[in-house]
């Protein structure tokens, strides 16, 4: 059972080195230079679908209330909530605008999905009902849930013109106060930027691509002139499908990980990762490449098969394991 555990230590070690090695393959949006004043502030029509998500709209108003040097078109597409979404949305935009100062650059407008159409999924559907009442030249898709600081938007703004890229992708910080959890999450987040690094992405004939739904960048040319938010209209994993369709034309795109400007609590408890890992885990993790999913899920295996050698030994052991694993993620 020894074996089993300094394996896995192995293997935590040689990621550690792969990081080192090869540290400029990934960029951590964090580091990314925030653009100072401006009168001519660029323009982001955000684009928040979701379901059921009267919880999560606070943090939705929060986020985007905070953002500094950009101008904000936030537009959420309500798919059929059977909550009080459309109550808590209304009456957070009222605030909104009743706070004192009023913020010039932030406009909402609120959408309500009733029935959905042959040949669509409920997700794709709604974003692309979003996206026809964007006006701006930039593009945001992300999730209600989102936590983002002042300066995440306007960065992202400013990446993507300096480096005249049509698509950038970051990848949250994952918060979470389950210990089982975010030992999941640090070989998760591993994985996911192992398929996307930056070095590869920077040629736009590349076939790697990637995306987050949390916080997926566009250009809205791009996404015009590739017909994108139609070609995705029965994907699952739309986000992944839209780095696809950028692929696919070529179009210049990045990843990045964030350590904390843009952050998300992924998933409430192990039981609703499980139920994630249905549809994520082959478009996510594997790029709809069934190589990829063979090797992910070796490499995994080889990640964890120390975990199953601690019930057998005493608890240093695991001790041990779980530091390393959570101090590497």
């Amino acid at each position: 059972m020894e074996l089993l555990f300094f394996i896995t230590i192995l293997v935590w070690t040689l990621l550690c080195i792969f990081l080192l090695r090869w540290r400029n393959a990934f960029t951590i949006f964090d580091l990314l230079p925030a653009p100072g004043c401006t009168n001519n502030l660029a323009s982001v029509s955000i684009i928040c679908a979701g379901r059921n998500e009267a919880e999560n709209l606070g943090k939705l108003f929060a986020s985007v209330k905070s953002q500094t040097n950009v101008k904000l078109e936030l537009i959420f597409v309500d798919d059929r909530s059977t909550d009080q979404t459309a109550t808590v949305f209304k009456s957070l935009e009222a605030k909104l605008q009743k706070s004192h100062p009023a913020p010039e650059n932030v406009t909402c407008k609120y959408l309500k999905i009733s029935h959905l159409p042959e040949n669509w999924l409920g997700k794709t559907h709604a974003v692309y009902q979003g996206f026809k009442h964007t006006t701006c030249d930039y593009i945001l898709f992300m999730d209600a849930d989102l936590e983002l600081k002042p300066h995440a938007i306007s960065k992202a703004v400013n990446y993507a013109s300096e480096e005249q890229i049509d698509h950038l992708t970051v990848m949250p910080h994952v918060l979470s106060n389950s210990i089982l959890l975010n030992i999941i999450y640090a070989l998760a987040r591993w994985i996911y930027a192992a398929n996307s690094p930056s070095t590869k992405m920077q040629d736009a004939k590349s076939k790697t691509y990637n995306g987050a739904g949390a916080f997926n960048f566009f250009t809205r040319k791009a996404l015009d002139q590739t017909n994108a938010l139609d070609w995705v209209r029965m994907e699952p994993v739309d986000d992944v499908s839209l780095g696809l369709r950028m692929a696919m034309f070529q179009k210049p795109r990045r990843f990045t990980i964030s350590t904390g400007d843009v952050a998300v609590h992924w998933y409430k408890d192990f039981v609703d990762f499980a139920k994630g890992l249905e549809k994520n885990t082959f478009g996510t993790f594997c790029n709809y490449d069934v190589r990829l999913l063979i090797g992910n899920t070796l490499f995994a295996s080889l990640f964890y098969i120390g975990y199953l050698a601690c019930f057998w030994l005493p608890p240093v052991y695991l001790f041990t394991m779980v530091l390393f694993t959570l101090c590497i993620g």
